[in-house]
């Protein structure tokens, strides 16, 4: 069976599981208290600061990332790929969740439903910096590479005669 919270052909990351039991072992307090921080308006999942919220409750920084990790990706995944709660629920079964496993986390994306937008919005944002938008010098260095391709291509056409038919249609 396929997954559908992974992408069309996607595998779950290696990493996910140990997130999800590191989510599920947090209390009703703790999964509140990151709740609570997605819903705020100038919280940023990507950001590598520890909120100060954090600090002051009974989380600890690597349960922290370790949550907003899973839940980011849950909610963009949410989004980006048009499902429904119930598709997320499969997954998780096919993960190897129990009902009660998979009842916390979807009870708990419920809660932050309302950001689902704001995470996926924030995560194309972010690798629009990490990668850059298309500039000028994108395309010089297109051209900068037909014109090594081309010389190699000259190349084939005058070398000897070859009996490779993909070649031969080069000529």
């Amino acid at each position: 069976m396929e997954y559908k919270m992974f992408g069309p052909g996607g595998t779950p990351p290696d990493q996910l599981q140990k997130q999800l039991m590191g989510f599920l072992t947090l209390d009703e307090r703790q999964r509140k208290a990151i709740a609570d921080l997605f819903l705020q308006s100038d919280f940023d999942p990507y950001a590598r600061l520890t909120p100060s919220i954090v600090a002051s409750s009974s989380l600890l920084p690597e349960q922290f990332a370790e949550a907003v990790e899973l839940i980011r990706f849950l909610l963009y995944s949410w989004r980006e790929y048009g499902l429904q709660l119930a598709d997320i629920e499969r997954d998780l079964l096919l993960l190897g969740h129990s009902p009660d496993h998979i009842g916390r986390v979807t009870e708990f994306l419920k809660l932050v439903s309302a950001v689902q937008e704001s995470v996926w919005a924030k995560n194309y944002l972010r690798m629009q910096q990490l990668d850059g938008l298309p500039t000028i010098d994108n395309v010089n260095l297109i051209c900068d590479a037909r014109l090594f391709l081309a010389g190699m291509l000259m190349e084939l056409k005058t070398s000897a005669p070859r009996t490779n038919s993909s070649l031969a249609s080069c000529r």
